[in-house]
């Protein structure tokens, strides 16, 4: 099943919850109406009982809602994560770029693809070359900035 489908499927699921909660408050409400005609020749024992319904009834549609948006969360967890990462190494590209010192002579075409290890407070731990640009002036300039 694609991740599309499966989340398709989470929320119709859902929404089937919510569905039968509707109709569970809308039979509470009927059973309420009911007991508040008993309630007249009952006394207010029954109004009491129809009132804690309610107040069960309002806290499962809100466990409900509760769910529905923790599960929004939850699906939409890896995008907000694929979004923060990209943010992430364009704030880095930034750094390098404005730390790079580019020897003279080389041309704008350079490229040099260069492996950091970072901890986890963000400092640069240890760098490496991956693919060189064939300029080791340059291909070093980068790995220091």
């Amino acid at each position: 099943m694609t991740e599309q489908a499966s989340e398709r499927a989470a929320e119709e699921n859902q929404r089937e919850a919510e569905r039968a909660a509707l109709r569970n408050v809308r039979a509470a409400l009927d059973e309420i109406g009911r007991k508040e005609e008993s309630s007249r020749k009952l006394g207010r024992s029954a109004l009491v009982v129809a009132a804690a319904m309610i107040v069960v009834l309002i806290a499962a549609a809100a466990l409900l809602t509760l769910n529905h948006k923790q599960a929004r969360q939850q699906r939409d967890a890896p995008q907000r994560a694929a979004i923060a990462a990209l943010q992430y190494s364009s704030q880095v590209e930034k750094r390098i770029k404005a730390l790079l010192a580019i020897p003279a002579g080389v041309p704008d075409t350079a490229s040099v693809l260069v492996e950091l290890s970072l901890s986890q407070a963000g400092a640069v731990e240890d760098s490496r070359i991956l693919r060189s640009s064939g300029i080791s002036t340059y291909d070093e300039a980068v790995r220091r900035a």
